[in-house]
C-alpha cells in the first residue's frame, strides 16, 4: 500500500490556508501541479474553498478534516485542493454558479455558501458534484461528508460515462451563465431607449428591489438578512423607497447585528430582526456601510446615521488597520472554539464592566436594560448545547446620549481583556478600495479631516505593496504580494476609492491613479466586444471566461469602475474605455443583481457623452439621435449638479 502523501500547505501565504497545514488531509494548493497529479493518478480532484474567518468552514475542519480516518478516505481516492476564496474569487465565482445551478436543479432551490465542496473530473477540470457543508454523520435530508465522499469515488469507479455526462451538463450550465454573449444594442433600439433609459433602468430595478422589501424589520426578504449596500445605495441614487431605507438602516444600526459595543458592523443577521448575527466581521462590508449611513447622514438631517458611520469607521481604524496603514480583510467569528466570544454577555458580567469604572458605574442598570439585557437572553450556541443561552446586545432607542461613548468604551476594555477573535492579516486590493473610499466620504462629508487621513494612508501602501516583481497589480498581500494577479473587481474598486478620495483631497493626484488603474484594467482585461472580464485572458479558472456584471456583498468589478467614472476618474481616463462598456451594462442594467451598473448609469452617462462629442467618439456604437439625446440629458444633470453644489456638495 503506497505511503499517505502529505499535505503541503505550510509555505502559503493564506491564513486559511495556513489553518490547514496541520489536517492529516494531504491538501494542495490550487494550481497545475494539482491538477497534473490528478491525471497522473486517474482520480477527480476534491476541492475544498473558504476563507479564515468562516465559522462553518471551522466547524467542518474540527469535524472532518482534522480526522485521519477521513483523510485516508479521501488520500485514497482523490487529490485534495484546498482554495481562499478571498485569494481566488475567481474559482470560488465558477464553483458557486455551480452549486447554485446543481442545486436549483436537485433540491428545487438555489443554494450555496461556505464551506463550498466540490469534485471535479481532472481532465477539464468540469465539475460532476458540489454542495456546502456536510455533517459527520447522516441528518435529514442531509448525507454525512464520508457518505458522499464514498459515493462519489464509486461513481467515478463504476459510472465513469454518468459522471461525464453530469460533468458536461453543469460545465455548459456555469459558461452560459458566467459568459454572457455580448449584446451591442442596435442604434433604433438605443435611440427608442435614450430618453431617460438610464434614469430609468435605476428606478426599474429600484421598484423590483421594493417588490422585496420588509415592511416590518427593514431589508429585504427574510432571515438570513444580509446588509447588502449595494442594494441600500440604489435607493439611496434613485430616491425610491425613502421610508424603507430609513427604516432599515435604523433597524441594523440597533440590532445585534451592529457590533454595539464596539462599532461596526457583523457580516449577517440569522433572523428577520436583525439581532442574532453571525458574528464575523468583513473589512468590505465596514466600508461599505460606512458610506450609505454617512451619505444618509447628510441627506436626511439624521445625526444617528452619522455616529453611526463615524463608529464604523473608527472601529475599522482602530480592529483592521494594519502597521503599514492597509487594512486586514476580516475578524473571525469565533474565539478559543467558540462562536461569539467577547459579542456575547449575561447581566452580571455587563455590568461588572461598568462597575469597574467609576464614571460610568451609576449608568450600570441605564445602560444593562437600553441594551435589552432586562429581555430573555437571544443566542444559544448550538455546538455548545450544554451552554447557557447568552444575550447579543442591541439598543432600544438610537438616541444620541451623552453617557454612551464611556458605557461602550468600558464595554470593550472589559472584552479586549478576554480571548480575541483572529484576524486575517491578509490585504484584499478590492476591499481596500471600498475602505478607502467609506473612509474618504465620511472624512468629508461628516468632517473629520482624520478619516480622510487614514483613506489617503491606505492608498499609498497599498499601491506600494501589492505591485509584483512585473510590476503588475496583485489581488493580496501578507508578507509579500500574493500569487494571484488581480482581477477586475480590485481594479474597478481600488479606482473607486481613489476616485472618492480624490474628491475629499482634491488637487493632490488621486484621480490620475483611478485613471491609471482603469487603463491597466483596460489593457490586460478587455474582451474582444470592449467589456472587461474578471480574470486575465489565460489564467482564467477551469476555462471560463467569466464576465460579471452582478453584484453581490461588494460591487462586481465593472460596476465599481463605472461608478469610479462617475466619481470623477472621467477627468482623466480616456473616455473611449467606458463608452465600449455602456452599452453591455446599461441593458444588464434593468436586472435586480446589476445594483451598482444601475447606481452607475446616470452619473456616467452624462460626461461620457459629452466627451464623446468632444472627441468624436461617434463610432462606438451611439447614432447621432442617441447622442444628442444624451447630451440633452448631460446638460440638465449638469445644471442640477450645480444647484446641488450651491446648497452642499454630497457624493
Amino acid at each position: 500500500m503506497p505511503a499517505p502523501r502529505v499535505n503541503v500547505l505550510g509555505a502559503e501565504r493564506s491564513p486559511y490556508l495556513r489553518q490547514h497545514a496541520g489536517n492529516p488531509v494531504p491538501w494542495r494548493p490550487w494550481g497545475d501541479a494539482a491538477f497534473r497529479e490528478a491525471r497522473e493518478r486517474n482520480v477527480p480532484l476534491f476541492v475544498s474553498i473558504g476563507y479564515s474567518t468562516c465559522h462553518w468552514c471551522h466547524v467542518m475542519a474540527r469535524e472532518s478534516f482534522q480526522d485521519p480516518a477521513v483523510a485516508r478516505l479521501l488520500d485514497e481516492s482523490f487529490v485534495c485542493v484546498k482554495v481562499d476564496r478571498e485569494e481566488r474569487p475567481d474559482v470560488d465565482d465558477v464553483v458557486m454558479t455551480g452549486c447554485q445551478i446543481f442545486t436549483q436543479l436537485t433540491e428545487g432551490r438555489a443554494s450555496g455558501g461556505w464551506p463550498l465542496n466540490a469534485f471535479l473530473e481532472p481532465a477539464r477540470g468540469r465539475i460532476f458534484f458540489v454542495g456546502t457543508y456536510w455533517p459527520p454523520e447522516p441528518m435529514p435530508a442531509r448525507p454525512s461528508f464520508t457518505q458522499v465522499v464514498e459515493a462519489m469515488a464509486g461513481a467515478w469507479r463504476n459510472r465513469r460515462d454518468e459522471v461525464d455526462a453530469q460533468a458536461e451538463r453543469l460545465d455548459s450550465l456555469i459558461r452560459r451563465q458566467l459568459e454572457p454573449e455580448a449584446s451591442e444594442p442596435p442604434a433604433a433600439a438605443a435611440a427608442e431607449r435614450a430618453d431617460g433609459s438610464a434614469a430609468g433602468a435605476a428606478r426599474d430595478a429600484a421598484m423590483r428591489l421594493m417588490a422585496m422589501a420588509d415592511p416590518a424589520h427593514g431589508g429585504f426578504g427574510r432571515g438570513p438578512k444580509f446588509p447588502q449596500a449595494p442594494f441600500l445605495e440604489l435607493l439611496q441614487h434613485t430616491g425610491v423607497g425613502p421610508e424603507h431605507l430609513a427604516l432599515t438602516l435604523m433597524r441594523m444600526a440597533a440590532g445585534g447585528v451592529a457590533d454595539q459595543a464596539g462599532g461596526g458592523f457583523h457580516r449577517y443577521a440569522v433572523d428577520d430582526a436583525w439581532r442574532i448575527p453571525h458574528f464575523e466581521k468583513m473589512l468590505y462590508d465596514q466600508g461599505l456601510l460606512a458610506a450609505v449611513y454617512a451619505r444618509h447622514a447628510v441627506h436626511a438631517g439624521a445625526a444617528w446615521a452619522a455616529e453611526v458611520a463615524l463608529r464604523t469607521s473608527e472601529a475599522m481604524v482602530r480592529e483592521l488597520r494594519m502597521p503599514h496603514g492597509a487594512f486586514a480583510a476580516a475578524l473571525d467569528a469565533e474565539a478559543d472554539g467558540r462562536e461569539g466570544v467577547g459579542y456575547l454577555w449575561d447581566p452580571d458580567r455587563f455590568r461588572a464592566a461598568l462597575l469597574a469604572d467609576p464614571a460610568v458605574a451609576p449608568h450600570a442598570a441605564w445602560a444593562a436594560s437600553l441594551h435589552g439585557l432586562d429581555d430573555p437572553p437571544g443566542f444559544r450556541d448550538p455546538h455548545h448545547p450544554e451552554l447557557p443561552a447568552e444575550w447579543v446586545l442591541w439598543r432600544r432607542t438610537l438616541t444620541a446620549d451623552p453617557r454612551l461613548p464611556a458605557v461602550h468604551a468600558a464595554l470593550r476594555r472589559a472584552r479586549d481583556a478576554g480571548p480575541r477573535p483572529r484576524r486575517d492579516d491578509k490585504v484584499i486590493a478590492s476591499w481596500n478600495g471600498l475602505a478607502i473610499r467609506g473612509l474618504a466620504l465620511c472624512g468629508m462629508l461628516l468632517e473629520r479631516p482624520d478619516l480622510v487621513d487614514a483613506a489617503e494612508v491606505a492608498a499609498g501602501a497599498v499601491e506600494r505593496l501589492l505591485r509584483g516583481p512585473d510590476g503588475i497589480l496583485r489581488r493580496t498581500w501578507l508578507d509579500g504580494p500574493g500569487p494571484a494577479q488581480a482581477f477586475m473587481e480590485d481594479y474597478g474598486c481600488l479606482a473607486w476609492g481613489m476616485a472618492a478620495l480624490a474628491r475629499a483631497r482634491p488637487g493632490a493626484g488621486w484621480d490620475e491613479r483611478a485613471a491609471r488603474l482603469l487603463h491597466e484594467a483596460d489593457e490586460r482585461l478587455r474582451a474582444p466586444d470592449g467589456a472587461w472580464f474578471d480574470a486575465a485572458p489565460g489564467l482564467a479558472p477551469l476555462g471560463v471566461s467569466a464576465r460579471s456584471l452582478d453584484d453581490g456583498a461588494v460591487p462586481c468589478g465593472t460596476s465599481a469602475a463605472l461608478m469610479a467614472v462617475g466619481f470623477g476618474a472621467y477627468t482623466a481616463v480616456d473616455l473611449a474605455l467606458v463608452s465600449r462598456v455602456l452599452p453591455n451594462a446599461e441593458d444588464r442594467a434593468r436586472d435586480l443583481g446589476v445594483i451598482n451598473i444601475a447606481n452607475a448609469l446616470p452619473q456616467v452617462l452624462a460626461p461620457v457623452v459629452c466627451g464623446a462629442v468632444i472627441t468624436g467618439l461617434k463610432g462606438q456604437g451611439y447614432d447621432t439621435a442617441y447622442m444628442v439625446l444624451y447630451l440633452l440629458g448631460a446638460v440638465i444633470c449638469l445644471l442640477g449638479a450645480i444647484l446641488v453644489v450651491k446648497v452642499k456638495s454630497v457624493p
